[in-house]
Formats: C-alpha cells, sequence, structure tokens
C-alpha cells in the first residue's frame, strides 16, 4: 500500500501545516510523507476514498469491499525530502476498520499485504 485517495479539501491540510502539491491540470493535489501519499480530490468526488497501490501485477478493483486504485507510475517517488511546517515525517499506521476483520485480514494477506501490528485490545 504506497498511499491513500482521498476525496477531501487540500486546503485543510495546508492548514494544518501540510505541504501539499496541486498536480498540473487537474482537481488533485498530493501530500507525501516518507512512507505514504494522500492524493486528495477536491471538489469531493463520487469515490470518496480508496488505498493506492503500486506494483505490475493486476491490481483488484476492491479488498474486502475497500476500493483500490493503480498509484500513477508519475506519483510513485521517493519523497523523503518533503518537509511540513507542522514536522509530521512518516505515517505511523493505516487502520482500516472493518465489520470482520478476519475476512478482511484474509482479502489483504491473499495480495500479499501482511499485518504489520495486531492491536490485541481490540480483537473480539
Amino acid at each position: 500500500v504506497a498511499g491513500v485517495y482521498l476525496s477531501a479539501s487540500a486546503t485543510l491540510y495546508r492548514h494544518l501545516g501540510f505541504s501539499v502539491t496541486k498536480l498540473g491540470g487537474t482537481s488533485s493535489s498530493l501530500l507525501t510523507v516518507s512512507n505514504l501519499q494522500l492524493l486528495l480530490t477536491d471538489p469531493p468526488q463520487a469515490e470518496d476514498k480508496a488505498l493506492l497501490l503500486t506494483g505490475g501485477r493486476d491490481l483488484p478493483s476492491d479488498i474486502d469491499g475497500l476500493l483500490v486504485r493503480p498509484l500513477s507510475p508519475e506519483l510513485d517517488i521517493e519523497n523523503s525530502e518533503v518537509t511540513h511546517s507542522n514536522g509530521v515525517v512518516r505515517a505511523e499506521a493505516l487502520v482500516i476498520r472493518s465489520p470482520d476483520w478476519q475476512r478482511t485480514k484474509s482479502a489483504f494477506e491473499r495480495l500479499g499485504i501482511m499485518e504489520a501490528k495486531a492491536r490485541e485490545d481490540i480483537y473480539p
């Protein structure tokens, strides 16, 4: 998982102290930290969130109902040099809530995306 697509205002993220780059000729902006990219689209689109995946293989259209979009090759770049006035340098975690966490976990594992950290306090 290289990032997240969100139908959200880039202005909000700028006010929160993030450096956001407007993508020419589109209504999209890119927010990057060293390990994650947020592709922001303003105004809100019908598809309001999706995971951004990389890889040459055929990507599924969704993972257990969560939409998937390929990360465009021109956006798949190293961004360790981007600085944000709020001091953020990386994302700690990507949390996905599901009504059936075992099914969702299995769907990710079938694609080779393994759970990095299990929270014992939330599993039934």
